[in-house]
């Protein structure tokens, strides 16, 4: 589906950066920097969301999982603190679900889709391959748009 392949071509265009007051492309960062506990840095976060939903190809289901995702991750580090190192759950990124983000994005133009299905929860299931990543995207269609709810590292199933 169309709407699969635009919102990745936008997300290399957008992957790592928003734009401030001043027009500068600045990098998210969601997570604050020791030597105190690391904690989440909801300011960016935020913007990483708010930067997501602007793109117009996700859908408010999927603004609402990943809001919940740092939430979960502010209390997992609050209930065990880390210091230093790759912080568990922020060592990737959050829409490729990979490190090698540029081998990734510079093979958008490569981009194969695999598999498009329907699932029972009334989505549809579109399955792409970007070497070297296999990605799922569940859609669902709002007021006769099609969005994005969830993309998972993985085949459809």
């Amino acid at each position: 589906m169309a709407v699969v392949v635009d919102f990745l071509k936008w997300y290399k265009e957008n992957h790592d950066s928003v734009t401030n007051e001043n027009g500068k492309l600045v990098s998210y960062d969601t997570i604050n920097n020791p030597p105190n506990p690391v904690t989440v840095n909801w300011p960016e976060c935020n913007a990483w969301l708010k930067k997501i939903q602007e793109s117009g190809f996700v859908s408010d289901k999927y603004i609402e999982q990943w809001s919940n995702y740092f939430k979960e991750q502010a209390k997992s580090l609050k209930a065990n603190p880390e210091y230093e190192g790759e912080i568990d759950g922020f060592g990737y990124d959050f829409v490729l679900f990979t490190n090698d983000v540029d081998e990734t994005l510079d093979s958008i133009k490569n981009i194969q889709i695999v598999q498009i299905k329907k699932n029972d929860q009334n989505q549809t299931g579109v399955t792409v391959y970007t070497p070297p990543m296999t990605l799922s995207f569940y859609l669902s269609e709002y007021d006769g748009k099609w969005l994005i709810d969830n993309i998972v590292n993985g085949c459809c199933e």
